[in-house]
């Protein structure tokens, strides 16, 4: 009887092989399951790829830093979304945001303390994308970059763009003022030619114009050829030389910063046109 129960399990191992009994499967899963979690560091890390999405084209170190507009107009809207009347106010070329998260294509953005969501293809978190890096001797024509990145901040407001004009003296002067938040209220005289500025602005809001030099303010004279000029007065010193900054003194379309003594100035009998 022995032999016959031990040729069944002969026959029974070569059609089925050695079977384990279901305790040691069970232990095996539970050991392997053990194995597979985790550790605290490893589990850290996953919560980390869960809370922040799949955008490998942001920088997520950026959160809170400032972003600015690199389209011609930026909407901010009320949410995540395109939708019927959900713009809440839009944005120029140049204006700064703050960059609080992001949700797909938009990014989450605070200005002028209120809340919104902006394309992430409008915003850039390089100046130099926005604002020009002018270069002391450098001709500034039609067509170079910073003549145009200075055209789209001041929303070309003398018409040069389509003139094919390179960049010129009053053009600097309303940039460079506007980069300090500052504007002027012109009256409905055109055109408003270097030179002219003193007789268009005089009794004007916000306006004084004196003989002293003053830092911040806008220089003009009238040059030896009859022509007008306008500049940004960067500094002044002591001694009454000044440093000043602008397109075209001295050639058409150049840039120029450099530094004035009392006696120079002087010759050119300037007055300086304080802007508020």
């Amino acid at each position: 009887m022995s032999t016959l129960i031990a040729v069944i399990k002969d026959l029974w191992d070569f059609c089925f092989g050695n079977q384990l009994p279901a305790e040691s499967v069970v232990a095996d899963v539970v050991v392997e399951s053990k194995l597979a979690q985790p550790s605290l560091g490893e589990k850290h890390l996953d919560e980390q790829r869960l809370v922040k999405p799949n955008l490998p084209d942001i920088n997520f170190s950026t959160f809170g830093e400032k972003f600015y507009i690199l389209s011609n107009e930026a909407n901010v809207f009320q949410r995540p979304v395109w939708t019927f009347d959900g713009v809440l106010l839009r944005l120029p070329y140049s204006a700064s945001v703050q960059v609080l998260g992001y949700e797909g294509r938009f990014a989450r953005v605070e200005v002028e303390n209120r809340f919104g969501f902006v394309l992430k293809d409008d915003l850039t978190s390089n100046v130099l994308d926005v604002f020009p890096q002018l270069q002391t001797g450098e001709i500034y024509s039609s067509n170079h970059p910073d003549t145009k990145k200075i055209r789209r901040i001041i929303k070309d407001e003398f018409f040069a763009t389509e003139m094919f004009l390179p960049l010129q003296a009053i053009e600097f002067a309303v940039f460079r003022l506007k980069c300090e938040g500052r504007t002027i209220s012109w009256p409905d005289i055109r055109p408003r030619l270097a030179g002219s500025w003193q007789n268009i602005l005089k009794g004007r809001l916000g306006v004084q114009i004196g003989v002293m030099p003053k830092t911040g303010a806008i220089i003009e004279y009238t040059k030896s050829d009859g022509s007008g000029y306008v500049g940004y007065t960067k500094s002044v010193h002591v001694d009454e030389s000044i440093v000043i900054e602008g397109i075209g003194r001295l050639i058409e379309g150049e840039y120029r910063e450099e530094a004035v003594s009392k006696e120079q100035w002087q010759e050119w009998r300037p007055v300086w046109i304080q802007i508020q």
